[in-house]
């Protein structure tokens, strides 16, 4: 079961993506203990988007997410027209280090490959995919 929406990709927008995935996620009949890993990966890739993706000067791109349900495993592909960048080549931040001495940012994509159980990037006809998938173990 495979279903796809597309948002614009600025903050005010961030709910609409948020109800796309509520929605499909009860129509698939998932477990809602599952889905806040979700819920926080969508927000933080949606809003890298937002922050990073547009061009200062011009339109916001778009987002599109496609979410599918392959056995106990969910996939979430976030999509978008935005600036070519792939997250995955971020180092992990050294969460070691005291807060007050780390850089400013990173921790993201970082929370992001923690949280799911695969995470894919790659960028095709002029559009970032970054692919998620985390199992949800035997679902009924």
């Amino acid at each position: 079961m495979s279903h796809s929406f597309r948002v614009e990709a600025t903050a005010e927008r961030l709910p609409e993506a948020n109800t796309g995935l509520d929605a499909w996620w009860t129509s698939a009949g998932l477990p809602d203990e599952a889905r806040f890993a979700f819920e926080l990966v969508l927000e933080e890739i949606f809003m890298n988007v937002v922050m990073h993706g547009s061009p200062p000067e011009g339109p916001a791109c778009t987002v599109e997410v496609t979410l599918d349900r392959r056995g106990d495993e969910v996939c979430m592909e976030v999509a978008d027209d935005g600036v070519r960048f792939d997250p995955l080549t971020l180092e992990d931040p050294d969460t070691s280090t005291p807060i007050e001495d780390r850089r400013v940012g990173g921790l993201g994509v970082y929370f992001v490959r923690e949280m799911m159980d695969t995470v894919h990037y790659r960028y095709s006809e002029g559009r970032n995919h970054l692919t998620v998938s985390k199992s949800l173990g035997p679902t009924t």
